[in-house]
């Protein structure tokens, strides 16, 4: 078991009330060790929630679980049925790894559009850092808000009053992919990346090259991500060495 494994565990299966979500959410963002550990869960989530047999075995020890729990007595309790469930998952996983049938398990094949929603997250991107006024505060409440086509449009009016506004360039950018403009998401975020050693370059290339995948402009995302992977203090170096490996290597 896992040094955060029953943390996790409480907070996926929904019984931590808002005080303890709102901790966890912030640690989180500060300890990178419960950040690692609460991926792999989501990870092997996915897996199971795509697996047919494994979520008929999920039924199974379910039912068996409620059933001592009535004939015994006991009190269930969702976090453990939920760690208990995910170990034994785990383990079939692990047999499934050992006797050569992951590759019936999980795809091999990695479309654009997946790739993208496996790595596309905006959630590790810096604040804005300017002073705000009236226009952007109410931008960035469309944003906060999703309302991403009234945002982009606040922060387009932005630009031209302050056309070096990278951060607003930048989030204009998020708001174009989150309408599906991808075109304009990537001019955005190469005006940014020909601003050398800006603050924000690191992360326009990163989404840029995720751009380039989303609109299914594989070629230039590779070429995006193999100069990220060849770049060794990166924020996103180790990122685009998965996304690149599963790019060369998928069938």
């Amino acid at each position: 078991m896992s040094m955060h494994s029953r943390k996790i565990d409480k907070y996926l299966s929904g019984e931590m009330n808002q005080e303890d979500i709102d901790r966890f959410d912030l640690e989180l963002k500060l300890n990178e060790q419960l950040l690692h550990e609460y991926k792999l869960s989501i990870e092997l989530d996915k897996m199971i929630a795509e697996d047919e047999e494994l979520l008929e075995f999920r039924k199974q020890i379910q039912e068996v679980h409620e059933q001592k729990s009535k004939t015994l007595g006991w009190k269930i309790v969702q976090s453990d049925f939920y760690r208990y469930w995910r170990l034994a998952a785990a383990s079939v996983v692990i047999i499934l790894m050992l006797s050569g049938m992951l590759y019936l398990a999980i795809p091999r094949h990695y479309s654009n559009e997946k790739l993208f929603s496996m790595y596309y997250n905006t959630e590790d991107v810096l604040s804005v850092t300017r002073s705000a006024d009236n226009q952007l505060l109410k931008a960035m409440l469309k944003y906060q808000h999703k309302e991403f086509d009234e945002a982009a449009m606040l922060f387009d009016a932005i630009l031209q009053e302050d056309e070096n506004n990278t951060v607003i360039r930048f989030y204009k950018g998020v708001a174009y992919i989150e309408t599906r403009r991808y075109n304009d998401a990537i001019k955005e975020f190469l005006k940014i990346t020909s601003e050398e050693d800006h603050l924000f370059t690191e992360h326009a290339n990163w989404f840029l090259g995720l751009t380039y995948l989303r609109n299914n402009e594989t070629e230039n995302a590779i070429v995006i991500f193999r100069d990220i992977m060849n770049d060794a203090d990166n924020y996103y170096r180790s990122q685009a060495f998965e996304i690149h490996e599963k790019l060369i290597n998928r069938n």
